[in-house]
């Protein structure tokens, strides 16, 4: 959006110190951890009458790691209406490096999983110039450099420069496709005669 890649938002990024990560267009799945937490929010919403006391009860809910958000946000478990004793409502801030090692066990567990129940495999990346097939806009590019993110690509086309994630790009090795070389180096597509055969890509 327009509002993020502003100045005055790279200022307030600047100085509050934190990194502003952008998904490639067209691939939601790369922002899948805040779309799961919204849609956890709106189930819970969904399920109970009273918004306040589901917010409250998801925060006071231990994860796997043993903390409860509520304890990894603010150092200390949240009053609900199940009976706890005082002193787990005393300021005590978790262990985070004893937190991030389970964590990061947990995610690569979660990853390997997903990895072996979608078939999926590491691409080969892209290099500058190459020339590729939009997978999308059916209609053929050339790679002109790696964009800031993982997996992603800035792509020059007839109408411009655009950013998509690999998962939506097809190397051809096309000898009908005519090159020209671009402003900032490389080459990039001029005519195509034909559609490249479409296959299943695969990404991690």
């Amino acid at each position: 959006a327009p509002q993020y890649s502003s100045e005055l938002f790279r200022v307030f990024s600047n100085e509050y110190g934190f990194t502003h990560i952008t998904s490639s267009p067209g691939y939601p799945q790369a922002n899948g951890e805040a779309d799961r937490a919204a849609a956890t929010v709106k189930r819970l919403w969904k399920v109970g009458e009273e918004k306040l006391q589901a917010l409250t009860a998801y925060g006071a809910t231990p994860l796997e790691c043993g903390y409860s958000p509520s304890q990894l946000l603010k150092g200390r478990q949240l009053r609900t209406t199940i009976p706890q004793f005082p002193a787990s409502l005393h300021l005590r801030w978790p262990n985070i490096k004893g937190f991030r090692r389970p964590e990061e066990r947990a995610k690569e567990k979660q990853r390997c999983n997903y990895n072996k129940c979608h078939r999926a495999r590491p691409k080969q990346p892209l290099q500058p110039g190459q020339n590729i097939w939009l997978l999308r806009e059916k209609k053929y590019g050339a790679v002109v450099q790696c964009a800031e993110t993982p997996r992603s690509y800035i792509i020059h086309t007839d109408e411009g420069q655009i950013r998509r994630n690999h998962e939506h790009l097809q190397t051809v090795h096309n000898p009908d496709i005519q090159t020209l070389p671009l402003t900032g180096g490389g080459t990039h597509t001029h005519t195509h005669t034909h559609t490249p055969q479409h296959f299943t890509p695969v990404h991690v």
